[in-house]
């Protein structure tokens, strides 16, 4: 694996897997046009198969309206103006097979807000007064939704935090409903169960899921729904901060995250050197 430095020049990859993916900001339309494409397809597609099977006998053109206002949605929210927009790249086949939204803790003071403050009350957050970097929007292409992709994802991640002093890491992971709400609900008990944050670190939905109901923990069993790489960031560190907010537009369980950057910080080289190593330095 190779790292350089992050950038947002669109010609700078940021980190490379085998010369095979490439992890990099993007800053130029074709590539916000693609990233959006991929964005729009895996939010979309599960809207499409809950509306459809919901509300389309009732009212075929409400369904239309709605998939129409999410689409523009997915397209530009309002938020994406001011984001930084970090992608995972097929060297191979040129196409964009992951993306994520960063909003840092400035730009969200100059707009009015961070993004997931539309869906979570993250006042205990904010009273932290950390400096904060928000990620959203995470999109992965069905072929590539593996270890691997989370993997150059989060190094993308915790790289880019890193190298610009951020304290943190938040915002919001999408974990699409689709029609098996009891198999979702089941993976979220896990995740409170194995991954809740501290107390200080805990927000409020501001609208519960369909059941109405706050989850509590299960009995997990075969039903339940393997996300690859949201489970790869939780057991990377990142922790759950409550429960989730039901997104009705893309009908998807929004989880809040957050993640102290200290935890990424490498042990210094010395650490490792044999005692014979230190005598050598100390002598220079």
């Amino acid at each position: 694996m190779r790292i350089q430095g992050i950038t947002s020049d669109s010609n700078s990859h940021l980190l490379s897997e085998n010369e095979r993916f490439s992890v990099k900001l993007i800053n130029n339309e074709s590539e916000l046009n693609q990233a959006r494409k991929l964005r729009i397809k895996y939010f979309s597609n599960h809207t499409i198969k809950k509306h459809k099977s919901a509300e389309a006998k009732k009212n075929e053109t409400s369904v239309t309206k709605k998939l129409i206002e999410h689409h523009k949605l997915m397209v530009h929210d309002g938020y994406d103006s001011y984001a930084q927009h970090l992608v995972v790249e097929d060297l191979k086949t040129k196409k964009i097979i992951a993306y994520v939204r960063i909003i840092d803790a400035f730009t969200a003071f100059k707009i009015g807000g961070f993004y997931s403050e539309t869906q979570f009350n993250i006042n205990k957050i904010l009273s932290d007064q950390q400096y904060n970097m928000e990620i959203s929007r995470l999109s992965i292409h069905d072929d590539y939704d593996n270890e691997l992709t989370a993997r150059l994802i989060w190094s993308g991640l915790t790289q880019y935090a890193t190298n610009n002093g951020f304290d943190a890491i938040i915002g919001s992971l999408s974990l699409p409903l689709g029609e098996n709400l009891s198999g979702v609900t089941q993976t979220i008990s896990r995740y409170k169960t194995q991954h809740m944050s501290q107390s200080q670190f805990r927000v409020l939905p501001y609208q519960l899921l369909p059941d109405n109901k706050l989850l509590t923990p299960l009995k997990f069993n075969k039903n339940e729904i393997k996300y690859p790489c949201v489970d790869y960031l939780f057991s990377n560190g990142v922790s759950l901060c409550g429960d989730a907010h039901w997104n009705k537009t893309s009908n998807t369980a929004e989880l809040f995250i957050h993640y102290n950057i200290s935890n990424t910080q490498s042990v210094p080289h010395c650490i490792h050197m044999s005692e014979v190593e230190l005598g050598l330095l100390c002598n220079l």
